[in-house]
């Protein structure tokens, strides 16, 4: 086990750089704005477009102005969740191109500059910028100055599961050094794989260390009489102190803080219970789906035609899933099994790894129900493609949790009262962090994180994260 002397060692040995790491997230957002400028410009010029190639030229200063943006919103932190980087990225984009818009009137004549240049540029970086940073992120992610030294603090016995599920959801930006609790058990030792030391003789045996990291405490429902002494300490050794409450469990990202009687306070808001927001993601819906059914319909004739010449049977399928408020609708889908599935799966039932597959994921890696083509559209997620016609009936949404069928809702237990208030999505959490191969109890648990904390952002975040995850063809069966 690991002393107090060798954790202080290793904290002050731990790399942490946040100026390394901004100037990582400021060259990307130079980089990427810098491109799609370029390319707009340069393919305007090819198509005719009446202007001189150095009034452009002459303005790539003012690349800069989209990071003093991003940093003035705040766009530069590290532990930034994902749907507030995306507000951040949204709102930059689009308040730069108003401002790039009134100072090419003012310093230029406004005719030497193409309106179409800078919406298509426009449009472009509202996508481009997150998704290079996800890029980024994950490249550099692997790196080892990439991210905040942290160590964790827990006051009651942890179940070794509870911990080794939170450092499993961890953002790479938080790098696990150690352990410190009250009881360190040797069994929690060998489940979590960090070093678990007594807290109290760890941080007494710190002396005048400083670290640049993160102290990361545990806290039980209720109070202790050492939490002050902890959070004092721990205050005089980490730049920064997190405190993670058993209340708080999936957490709200959209909470704020509070003052209440000089006590600080959590304020929860439930965004899926204000009709306007709700009106906004139903418009949303139709708005995508009506221009996404425009691009996939030649796409859906040509899997349909491919279905028919693969096996015999009708292109399209329904089945009944369970909807908001507990209502169900007839899910469309390509068929992607043979006709006599039901009589294949009995067979399949009677197989006790596959039964014990099937009852642990509600799925099975290798399905013989499913053909050569299906195969195919469940891996890249094409099968889907007809539910764009349930969003449009109301039935779904682009986003939201796994449409369940009616046998999946004693898996759900007290989520299900959550799942009840919104509509099922034809994406989500689930598909964008790891599909097939995640078990059944961490796709609840996504789903109700979602639920909890549903924004526009959080939509947006998953939408851009999609392609990407259809693309990851190993997670998809």
């Amino acid at each position: 086990m690991m002393t107090s002397h060798s954790m202080d060692a290793a904290l002050k040995g731990a790399p942490c750089k946040p100026w390394l790491m901004t100037l990582a997230l400021v060259l990307a957002d130079l980089s990427v704005t810098a491109l799609v400028w370029t390319l707009c410009v340069l393919a305007r010029h090819a198509l005719g477009g009446d202007f001189r190639l150095s009034a452009y030229w002459s303005l790539w200063p003012l690349l800069g102005l989209y990071v003093a943006i991003y940093a003035a919103l705040g766009g530069y932190r590290i532990l930034l969740h994902p749907p507030r980087e995306m507000k951040i990225c949204t709102l930059g984009t689009s308040l730069a191109a108003l401002l790039f818009a009134a100072l090419t009137f003012w310093l230029r004549n406004p005719l030497d500059y193409s309106r179409s240049i800078l919406l298509a540029a426009t449009v472009l970086l509202l996508l481009a910028v997150p998704a290079m940073r996800l890029a980024v992120k994950a490249l550099c992610g692997r790196l080892s100055w990439w991210g905040y030294p942290a160590v964790f603090y827990g006051f009651d016995a942890m179940p070794p599961q509870t911990v080794t599920s939170l450092l499993a959801r961890l953002d790479p930006s938080i790098r696990p050094l150690a352990l410190l609790t009250h009881d360190p058990s040797h069994e929690l030792l060998e489940a979590v794989g960090l070093p678990v030391l007594d807290g109290a003789e760890a941080l007494s045996g710190m002396g005048e260390t400083r670290v640049n990291g993160l102290f990361i405490v545990l806290a039980g429902t209720e109070a202790t009489e050492d939490f002050a002494k902890v959070m004092e300490t721990a205050s005089a050794h980490f730049t920064k102190t997190i405190i993670l409450h058993d209340a708080m469990y999936l957490g709200n990202h959209w909470g704020r803080t509070v003052d209440v009687g000089n006590l600080l306070g959590l304020e929860i808001m439930q965004r899926l219970m204000d009709p306007k927001r709700m009106l906004l993601k139903k418009s949303t819906d139709i708005l995508f789906s009506v221009i996404l059914l425009l691009f996939a319909l030649p796409v859906m004739g040509l899997i349909a035609l491919c279905i028919k010449m693969d096996s015999r049977g009708p292109a399209f399928y329904t089945h009944e899933r369970i909807g908001r408020g507990g209502r169900t609708f007839a899910m469309f889908k390509f068929r992607t099994m043979v006709c006599n599935s039901e009589e294949v799966f009995q067979d399949i039932m009677a197989d006790e790894d596959l039964r014990s597959d099937w009852e642990a994921k509600h799925k099975l890696c290798r399905d013989p129900r499913v053909t050569r083509v299906g195969r195919f559209l469940r891996r890249t997620s094409l099968d889907e493609l007809p539910q764009l016609f349930n969003v449009l009936a109301g039935d779904m949404s682009l986003i939201g949790p796994r449409p369940i069928v009616a046998e999946e809702r004693e898996k759900y237990g007290e989520v299900f009262e959550m799942y009840l208030r919104v509509r099922p999505g034809m994406t989500g959490l689930w598909q964008v962090s790891g599909r097939s191969t995640l078990d059944y109890p961490a796709r609840v648990e996504l789903d109700a994180y979602y639920i909890k904390n549903w924004s526009f952002w959080l939509d947006l975040s998953i939408l851009i994260k999609t392609p990407a995850a259809m693309c990851n063809l190993q997670a998809a069966f």
